[in-house]
């Protein structure tokens, strides 16, 4: 029989993990923008300007579902 050897592998450097988290970070802040304007939230649609806000409204039902359902169906 062989004995296996103690070895031990580097682990990962930090900065990775760090560029991991600031990436994930960044990721999720641009989706609960979209979630929040998507469900109407009144303390994020009221830093719109108006015409911008008329603009989100406009968007008929089927339009808006059909955006969500392809923003969080897997690719």
């Amino acid at each position: 029989m062989s004995k296996t050897q103690g070895t031990t592998t580097p682990g990962r450097p930090w900065h990775l993990w760090l560029i991991g988290i600031i990436g994930g970070l960044w990721s999720a802040m641009g989706v609960l923008s979209f979630v929040l304007t998507q469900m109407d939230v009144e303390a994020v649609m009221s830093r719109f300007p108006p015409q911008q806000r008329e603009y989100f409204e406009s968007f008929p039902c089927f339009s808006r579902t059909a955006s969500r359902f392809m923003s969080c169906s897997p690719q």
